[in-house]
């Protein structure tokens, strides 16, 4: 989106640019608005079985997931008993913030391509 200097030829200038990528503005942008809003959590009272697979946790509600190789991944995600918000007693499962595509239970499994992102909102 920005040239070499920052200042030339600048992205959001040239519409052919900007209305051919607004697919994927209305596609991407609601799922970074809702973890945005939501706030970044130091502790993700979540753990992924593959290191290659970081998990990132968004509010009380949401997780991010990414595949940290150039190779597919696959991991289980467990949620932590240990957050009382989604207490393992609690939570009836996870929905895929992008397809809606639900997991039931405390924890789902996921494959992801190389450096994919997956995100997913915890059902209570």
């Amino acid at each position: 989106m920005f040239s070499v200097d920052a200042a030339s030829n600048p992205y959001w200038d040239n519409p052919k640019w900007y209305n051919r990528d607004r697919p994927l503005f209305k596609k991407y942008i609601p799922v970074i608005q809702k973890l945005s809003t939501a706030g970044w959590e130091a502790i993700t009272y979540a753990t992924s079985d593959n290191l290659s697979v970081g998990v990132e946790r968004y509010g009380k509600r949401y997780l991010a997931l990414r595949n940290l190789t150039s190779q597919p991944q696959t991991a289980e995600v467990t949620l932590s008993p240990k957050l009382a918000e989604f207490g393992a007693g609690r939570v009836k499962g996870f929905r895929a913030l992008l397809d809606g595509r639900e997991y039931s239970g405390s924890s789902f499994k996921v494959t992801l391509k190389a450096e994919e992102s997956f995100a997913v909102a915890v059902l209570p």
